[in-house]
């Protein structure tokens, strides 16, 4: 018997309310976040610690961000 380490990439799932797309000024959006506050001008955190804003997205399928989960 052997043991194996499980895939640690992330996989896409079907989205989930609370999920949003974050895109921040240095990269452009690539997993979906949680998101732990939101200023006044529409800037975002997210749990993982990214700033930016909230991209819309219209994808049944996310990759979730595994920090955030």
């Amino acid at each position: 018997m052997t043991i194996e380490d499980p895939d640690p990439a992330p996989r896409p799932v079907p989205r989930e309310p609370g999920w949003y797309l974050v895109a921040s000024r240095s990269s452009g959006p690539a997993w979906s976040h949680r998101l732990s506050s939101a200023g006044p001008d529409g800037t975002v955190v997210t749990r993982c610690g990214l700033r930016g804003h909230v991209v819309d997205s219209d994808n049944r399928q996310i990759t979730q961000c595994p920090e955030c989960l």
